[in-house]
């Protein structure tokens, strides 16, 4: 759901086909480190934003960009 997420906001972002996919990749993965580091009890915080610069996933105090 995330990897789909960060696939849509990348294009609408207007990045290329390729920083989309390495984009996404990135912010699954990191995702998936929270899931493994955490208890079942845990709450992961995920933010989408953009403005005027670039596309950032801050996921658990970890931030992922990209500029388009």
């Amino acid at each position: 759901m995330v990897r789909g997420l960060a696939i849509q906001a990348a294009r609408y972002a207007a990045c290329g086909n390729a920083e989309t996919e390495t984009f996404a990749v990135s912010v699954e993965a990191a995702v998936h480190a929270c899931l493994r580091e955490t208890s079942p009890e845990a709450t992961i915080s995920v933010v989408v934003r953009r403005d005027a610069g670039p596309l950032e996933f801050l996921i658990d105090g970890r931030t992922i960009a990209v500029e388009p």
